[in-house]
């Protein structure tokens, strides 16, 4: 939903059945705000992730050879660098994607996961594992092997978690490895951590891994471009007219625009209604139907009538447009009001 303010203190609303959600996130650690060489950025935009939890992770433009800007985690002195994506409370269905390189991680101390959080447990993870070489799931207690790795190949990931069908789904460059059980109630946020895996590590400085192209979302229509809006609506009081009818009733004098922002004539059905106090819905307008050309825009000077009987207060006036074929529908909204004398 779109709301502008008008000049004129009324207020027009855009809604459009097509809608999509947003995307929680979208990181490709873009310049700007990042700086080739510097810690990466955090705006507390879904461009970024939540906060950088542990170490210093740089942004590095064309990691290892690969095309875009990439997160680089580079553990000195055998520390922990870790990223965090917080998410919406009680999530229960979502997916995770992101690509991944690596340098110097095989057959090193040092191991790459990507923790999948839930409010009840926070050790699953999706691991890279330089001890063993290999691409491997930890959850509850048990560990499910992918396969091995290797340094400088790029990975796509893909993870698809429905906890209320206890499902976890795990796809890596377009082969799932895994489905299984995910055993939580919801998805909290994910953690992506390059550490020891040791706890006698002496010599983490060689390994790094990079990541970027981080989606988080909620359905795989999220991705969608949404769709272009082809009606549009203009409703506001006629300059010089109250906006309040008297005991007695009246009459609201208005103008109302229909346009077809599309490139084909078509027909827009259209009608006025207001709800009462008791919540009961009251046509001010019956249901009407006029073609419209495209790109074309219909303006009516009008007005609507307001019943003697109706309670005294303040009521809103809701010019609704819809598309009969699509059903894409619009509103714009006027406040009125009647008095008790």
């Amino acid at each position: 939903m779109q709301i502008k303010q008008l000049s004129a203190g009324l207020l027009l609303a855009t809604v459009s059945a097509f809608s999509q959600a947003a995307v929680l996130y979208d990181v490709s650690f873009a310049s700007p705000p990042n700086v080739n060489g510097q810690s990466i950025v955090i705006d507390g935009t879904p461009r970024t992730p939540s906060r950088v939890n542990m170490g210093v992770v740089e942004m590095q433009a064309g990691f290892a050879g690969q095309s875009g800007n990439w997160a680089v985690f580079h553990q000195l002195s055998c520390g922990y660098d870790q990223l965090e994506f917080k998410l919406p409370a009680g999530l229960s269905k979502g997916y995770l994607q992101f690509d991944l390189v690596s340098e110097s991680l095989n057959s090193s101390q040092s191991a790459f996961s990507v923790h999948l959080d839930s409010s009840n447990y926070g050790a699953r993870s999706i691991g890279w594992h330089g001890g063993s070489n290999q691409i491997s799931l930890f959850n509850y207690g048990k560990s499910s092997a992918f396969g091995a790795f290797t340094s400088q190949q790029k990975y796509h990931v893909q993870v698809h978690v429905d906890a209320q069908s206890d499902l976890l789904e795990i796809e890596i460059n377009g082969n799932q490895v895994h489905q299984g059980a995910f055993g939580s109630p919801d998805l909290s946020s994910i953690r992506m951590t390059l550490s020891p895996w040791t706890g006698g590590a002496t010599n983490c400085d060689l390994p790094r891994v990079a990541v970027s192209n981080v989606l988080v979302y909620e359905a795989p229509g999220d991705l969608q471009p949404p769709v272009a809006a082809t009606l549009g609506v203009n409703f506001s009081l006629r300059a010089g007219y109250p906006n309040v009818v008297p005991a007695s009733g009246g009459y609201i004098r208005h103008s109302r625009s229909l346009s077809n922002l599309s490139q084909v004539d078509k027909p827009i059905t259209y009608w006025i209604s207001t709800s009462l106090p008791d919540g009961s819905g009251f046509p001010l307008l019956t249901p009407r139907t006029l073609s419209v050309p495209a790109g074309g825009t219909l303006t009516e000077l009008k007005n609507f009538s307001v019943p003697a009987w109706f309670p005294v207060g303040t009521y809103t006036a809701r010019l609704v447009l819809v598309d009969p074929a699509t059903g894409e529908r619009v509103y714009g909204e006027i406040p009125f009001s009647k008095s008790a004398n």
